[in-house]
């Protein structure tokens, strides 16, 4: 074995260590179908309220502030929060109307096909991130000559390659699409490169000087363009995080989480697993550069995923699942955890769904990759409870057959 497919296999098994912290229990579909009956909060009032004016507003895109965006919004109008549903909406694909195209990218995997609101694209790989970047596009790959594994790779407007970093471990795109950041092997340890999308130059930082058997990963952006930094202990398999600016600092190191999910750059919170009890998990939300950098919130009903373009709301799914998916997702607030709107899976064989990758339409909308049956899906689920189908249905034997290509990787 060469040493760079030695140092692969080894950053392979990293991560599928890293992952398998997330979905460790099998779970049965059918039994996982309540309503969320506990959350526990801890919350500090300081760290609460600061949080919760930040999420109960509306606040401008990132790319109409004055500052260029990614800085946080110091007075914004305040909205009507919607009123929470109840009872649980059937997610079930075969019986739910078809809608509208989707207003975000999507791959169909074995066409190689890239669809997006501007047009559709053939591609030269189903990459399982692929992002427009400068003039032409940023994506990462798995189809390297020296099979060192996934890496990122510049291309041109044809997808034709111009440049390709070291061994990464996935692209953490910006709400807004106009920042990319992912860290990088260099030989020698892990670097930070944080880049406009539009043009100008990328920056880069010094993370670790770990090998390629303890990875980082960039896990998403918090206000003022500051990249969110996961690295993982090769000896422990743990984690820790810090926050690196633009200017190359370290403005904050945090743990509480075996895995953080998400971050947003509107209202300065991060998301994810605070605890995995082998048949269950519990997650959180917490604002790292506050001073106490203590959870505002707890819940070991869901688990979390992206918060919405404003911040204001953030993914729930099922406590526990399988490879299969989720056979639950939910809206839920970003300032206190209680969910808005709850989608529920069937019971029966034929009606069960699993959800897979999930991402954010519109702050009130989400889409999300169901599989029901033999059969996969793109649906929409609002905020006021619909159910569309907006892609599929594609056959699926266990395999993937959309993608988002914007979703962290990983």
């Amino acid at each position: 074995m060469t040493q760079d497919q030695d140092l692969a296999r080894r950053l392979g098994e990293t991560m599928h260590r890293h992952a398998d912290a997330l979905h460790d229990t099998p779970l049965d579909l059918l039994a996982v179908r309540g309503r969320a009956t506990t959350i526990r909060r801890r919350r500090h009032t300081a760290v609460g309220l600061v949080a919760a004016a930040a999420v109960a507003a509306v606040v401008l895109p990132l790319s109409l502030l004055p500052t260029g965006g990614g800085d946080r919004v110091d007075d914004p109008q305040p909205v009507d929060t919607p009123t929470p549903i109840e009872e649980p909406v059937p997610l079930d694909p075969r019986s739910a109307p078809a809608g509208p195209a989707p207003r975000v990218p999507y791959v169909e995997i074995d066409a190689k096909r890239l669809l997006t609101p501007a047009g559709a694209y053939d591609l030269p790989e189903a990459f399982p991130q692929v992002v427009p970047y400068r003039d032409g596009w940023i994506a990462l790959t798995t189809d390297t000559p020296s099979q060192t594994g996934t890496r990122v790779a510049i291309l041109d407007g044809g997808f034709r390659e111009l440049e390709g970093t070291g061994m990464t471990t996935g692209i953490a795109v910006r709400d807004d699409g106009e920042r990319v950041a992912w860290v990088e092997y260099t030989g020698t340890g892990w670097r930070l490169v944080n880049a406009p999308t539009t043009g100008g130059e990328a920056v880069t930082s010094d993370v670790t000087t770990a090998g390629p058997d303890a990875p980082s990963a960039a896990v998403g952006f918090l206000p003022g363009d500051h990249v969110v930094v996961e690295s993982t202990d090769a000896r422990t398999s743990r984690s820790s995080y810090r926050v690196v600016g633009p200017d190359r600092t370290t403005t904050a190191t945090f743990g509480g989480f075996n895995h953080v999910v998400s971050s947003s750059p509107v209202n300065g919170l991060v998301a994810g697993q605070t605890e995995y009890s082998g048949d269950g998990s519990c997650s959180g939300v917490k604002d790292p550069l506050s001073a106490s950098r203590e959870l505002v919130w707890e819940t070991c009903d869901h688990q979390l995923g992206a918060f919405s373009p404003d911040g204001r709301y953030v993914v729930g799914l099922a406590p526990y699942f399988d490879g299969l998916g989720s056979p639950t997702l939910a809206i839920l607030d970003a300032a206190t955890g209680r969910p808005v709107v709850e989608f529920v899976s069937g019971r029966s064989a034929r009606s069960a769904a699993a959800v897979g990758d999930v991402v954010w339409e519109d702050p009130t909308t989400l889409l999300a990759t169901v599989t029901q049956g033999v059969d996969q899906y793109v649906v929409r689920a609002t905020i006021d409870g619909r159910v569309e189908v907006v892609a599929g249905p594609r056959p699926s034997e266990m395999s993937v057959e959309f993608r988002f290509p914007a979703h962290t990787f990983g």
